[in-house]
């Protein structure tokens, strides 16, 4: 494995097994991700992209293949590695603050002083100064995935792994958030390795440096984003070379539900 690359993926199979029922997810997967790439996967429901996220952050083990994160085939989790999924996954015992400050100390050698001013920080960067000390039962799902969102930044590990991290925010705060995001992902002096799951075909167009289209647990389209950073918003969509990549992907997922429906057709008459 190359030192530039953080995330090399070989011959990666992996299956859910139940009573009677064995569904295959992923099969002789290969991927890698240079160190400091921002990678957007994308795909329909089903197709393997939030498995493929608990492989690499090692909270699921494959059936065979290897998994190396910054040349080590490590089975479990990793302190350099910081996850946000879908779900918001906070101590409901801690404060938000308290949350920030554990994950810091966890990864980092501060000292208790040090890590509450870090964790009132990324909390302030995430609009939630005021929400400091309540904790997750008192907070909406978006304020609980905003903490979620601060804690994996306030851990200042060197690959973050986000599964649909935006899905429950107001418009206003999803882009404040992307944005942030953004910024680190494209900054010289600490660049940050990022894996984005999502279904936003805009969102991955605006972040990403590369986007891979899954299906069936195979990746079906892999490129490179052309676009500078950073990145407006506004101005990508007056961009040519945009409108066809965001119609390229788009088409993609409207051959997927294609496709879906004449499995059902299949299925009826069958």
């Amino acid at each position: 494995m190359s030192e530039q690359e953080a995330i090399r993926v070989s011959g990666l199979c992996f299956r859910y097994s139940s009573p009677g029922r064995e569904e295959q997810v992923l099969n002789d997967f290969h991927i890698s991700v240079p160190a400091g790439q921002f990678l957007a996967v994308v795909g329909p429901s089903g197709c393997g992209k939030s498995t493929l996220l608990s492989l690499l952050a090692g909270l699921r083990q494959p059936i065979s293949g290897v998994i190396e994160r910054f040349g080590e085939a490590k089975c479990g989790p990793d302190l350099r590695v910081g996850v946000v999924f879908q779900h918001y996954s906070l101590f409901p015992w801690m404060t938000a603050k308290q949350n920030l400050i554990f994950g810091i100390r966890q990864a980092k050698k501060y000292r208790k002083k040090e890590a509450e001013l870090l964790a009132q920080h990324f909390l302030e960067q995430v609009e939630l100064k005021e929400a400091a000390d309540k904790y997750p039962h008192q907070l909406s799902g978006g304020m609980q995935q905003r903490v979620a969102i601060a804690r994996m930044m306030a851990m200042d590990a060197d690959l973050f792994l986000m599964d649909e991290p935006f899905g429950a925010l107001d418009t206003k705060t999803k882009l404040a958030l992307q944005q942030l995001l953004q910024r680190l992902g494209c900054g010289e002096d600490q660049k940050k390795t990022i894996v984005l799951v999502t279904h936003d075909i805009e969102e991955a167009l605006f972040l990403a440096d590369r986007i891979v289209f899954l299906r069936g647990g195979s990746i079906q389209a892999d490129f490179t984003v052309p676009f500078e950073r950073p990145r407006d918003r506004a101005g990508l969509g007056t961009n040519p070379e945009y409108n066809d990549l965001r119609r390229f992907l788009l088409n993609q997922f409207g051959a997927e539900k294609e496709r879906e429906a004449e499995d059902r057709r299949e299925e009826d008459m069958g």
